[in-house]
């Protein structure tokens, strides 16, 4: 990483509002709003001079160039306020970059990518914070250090049935507000989408490999590791397998109920990810014929490092149904683990 301030000039006293937004701002996202200029003259311009739509069709894409004022300013002024060690910047690094024809802030793709790859690294060396991002492409892992999103992606729009409040697959609402349905109601995934996401026989882990010791990848915050209930146990052991951090919705009112298989998975999880966090992934193979039998290993400072993972229901290829079993150069306090059914 090459921790650079970006030369981008200000904007903004050049920019003239004309036209207002007229959603309330209860109705839209607090950290998308800015200020009526923002508004009117940073948007990102298409070629036929319209602006480019932002999320769910709501306002639109913030130039990098002309939000780079407005960056400084909110992140100056909220970690005065409290000194926060992480910063999260939702979709930068999803490699989501545009092509501006703004005759005010005027950006090929490769301008526009390399402008939101010197604001992520600005967090770094300006404010010394980790920093994280949606995604994780390769245009961006080495200037962020997490990324979310990477193992599971978000997978709502691909089911109607996420979105039917009749269906078992129903994401739920973000209500009520201490316990959201969208966070804590566990469902079940729609079966179109169980092989291309879930089952272990199909999957490779060839970002794992690729640019696993570069940062740290885990499953986007709307599918947590307990959202999708008949699908726990495998993506508990692919957490092991490719040694990415799960990720748990917590409140006072869940943490009994997910306490348990929380500090049971994290107590064999935990030790072994302190080892092998940054060493790459240099190997993946099947052990049975059916593939749910998988072996990875890892090449950390001591040596290789292998991990096998029964995803099966049934013994294979000398190993119990449900576990991972670790053996190699390091010393673990448990080597085999047997996931919670």
């Amino acid at each position: 990483m090459v921790p650079t301030t970006p030369t981008i000039p200000s904007t903004r006293q050049r920019l003239v509002p004309t036209t207002l937004p007229t959603a309330g701002p209860n109705n839209t996202w607090e950290t998308a709003q800015f200020d009526a200029t923002a508004y009117q003259q940073g948007r990102v311009i298409n070629a036929d001079g319209s602006g480019h739509g932002g999320f769910k069709g709501r306002g639109y894409h913030f130039s990098p160039q002309a939000a780079w004022p407005y960056v400084q300013e909110r992140v100056g002024r909220i970690v005065q306020q409290a000194p926060y060690s992480a910063w999260f910047i939702d979709c930068d690094a999803t490699a989501e970059c545009f092509e501006d024809f703004s005759r005010e802030h005027p950006a090929t793709k490769s301008e526009d990518t390399r402008l939101r790859r010197q604001r992520l690294a600005w967090l770094e060396s300006k404010h010394r914070m980790v920093v994280g991002s949606e995604g994780g492409s390769v245009l961006f892992a080495d200037v962020i250090h997490f990324g979310h999103g990477v193992h599971t992606p978000y997978i709502g729009h691909l089911s109607p049935s996420f979105k039917d409040a009749k269906s078992p697959h129903y994401l739920g609402r973000f209500y009520p507000p201490d316990s959201p349905d969208q966070s804590f109601k566990p469902v079940t995934i729609p079966p179109s989408l169980k092989v291309p996401y879930f089952d272990p026989s199909v999957r490779i882990p060839l970002y794992q490999a690729a640019l696993g010791d570069e940062l740290i990848a885990t499953h986007h915050w709307s599918f947590d590791s307990l959202k999708l209930k008949d699908v726990e146990t495998t993506r508990e052991l692919l957490e092991i397998l490719y040694m990415l951090p799960p990720m748990y919705h917590l409140n006072r009112e869940t943490w009994p109920k997910r306490r348990e298989r929380i500090v049971r998975h994290l107590a064999f999880w935990g030790p072994l990810h302190r080892e092998l966090a940054t060493a790459p992934l240099t190997r993946f193979a099947c052990l049975s014929e059916d593939r749910l039998v998988q072996r990875t290993t890892f090449r950390p400072k001591t040596g290789e490092v292998t991990i096998t993972v029964n995803f099966g229901g049934k013994a294979q290829a000398g190993y119990a149904p449900y576990s991972a079993t670790v053996s190699g150069s390091i010393s673990v306090p448990q080597p085999v683990y047997h996931a919670t059914q």
